[in-house]
């Protein structure tokens, strides 16, 4: 169940309110003959039982529910004296506690203690595990970064070894000899020679325009081949020196060669 009336104020305020004169106080929970925590028979006006309860209130557990019940008429027993009436008729109750610490209580309920304590050093961790999981994070970030910068390194010395590569074999005497040999593979031996220019001068105009075509066309295809080759092979540059070594030094072996890339 939960509260009614919180504070004393509020509760001396409710005791006002209904204008009664005596009141008994029991344990929160507790139901027919219990034996209450406090009782006010004596006094004769409302005023009188709200300055009653305010007295009460100054040594009561802050941190316990209880059950007041207001009445006005009483009646003599021989044992105890002055005592409230028997039945609910003429009487007004409700539950209270002096502070607002949380608790509620049920009929099988315990009240709840905070512990400031506990709550401080339960933030603390919680707050230092964030921080723990703050520096991780940044960690990983950092590491991330610095993987990306290192892809990105490789990646532009990939590229400047690629570009070296292709301008240093063409810039190779030995490997403008492979280069060629590699143009005779490709067109059946046929290696282009400089055009000897004969007859009219508008023929030999033609004619060298036709070889300069042809010239650029072998020249865009052993680029693009040589582009292929070196993303495959690094070692392009030694391996096409060998070959044109094996064209001046063994003829034949390079003719075994060139039958073996024709059958392909």
């Amino acid at each position: 169940m939960q509260l009614d009336v919180i504070g004393v104020d509020n509760v001396a305020e409710y005791i006002a309110a209904t204008n009664k004169s005596k009141f008994t106080i029991f344990r929160a929970g507790t139901t027919g003959n219990a034996v209450p925590v406090y009782e006010c028979n004596d006094n004769t006006t409302n005023g009188d039982a709200v300055k009653a309860f305010r007295q009460y209130a100054k040594f009561i557990n802050n941190n316990n529910a209880y059950r007041i019940v207001l009445y006005d008429l009483v009646e003599e027993d021989e044992q105890v004296g002055t005592k409230r009436t028997k039945g609910r008729a003429g009487k007004m109750e409700a539950l209270f506690a002096i502070n607002e610490s949380g608790t509620r209580f049920g009929s099988d309920e315990k009240p709840i203690q905070i512990n400031p304590a506990e709550i401080e050093m339960r933030i603390r961790k919680e707050y230092e595990a964030k921080a723990e999981e703050n520096k991780t994070l940044a960690k990983i970030e950092a590491l991330e970064l610095k993987i990306l910068a290192l892809q990105a390194e490789q990646e532009e010395d990939d590229d400047d070894e690629e570009e070296g590569g292709l301008l240093g074999a063409l810039q190779n005497p030995q490997m403008l000899q492979g280069i060629q040999a590699l143009a005779m593979a490709l067109r059946g031996g046929y290696v282009p020679q400089p055009t000897q220019l004969n007859g009219t001068e508008e023929m030999a105009e033609q004619t060298a325009a036709e070889q300069q075509q042809k010239n650029n066309e072998i020249a865009a295809r052993l680029n693009a081949a040589i582009k292929r080759l070196l993303a495959k092979d690094k070692k392009l540059p030694m391996h096409l020196e060998k070959l044109a070594d094996i064209a001046d030094k063994n003829p034949s072996q390079f003719s075994f060669l060139l039958q073996m890339l024709e059958q392909q």
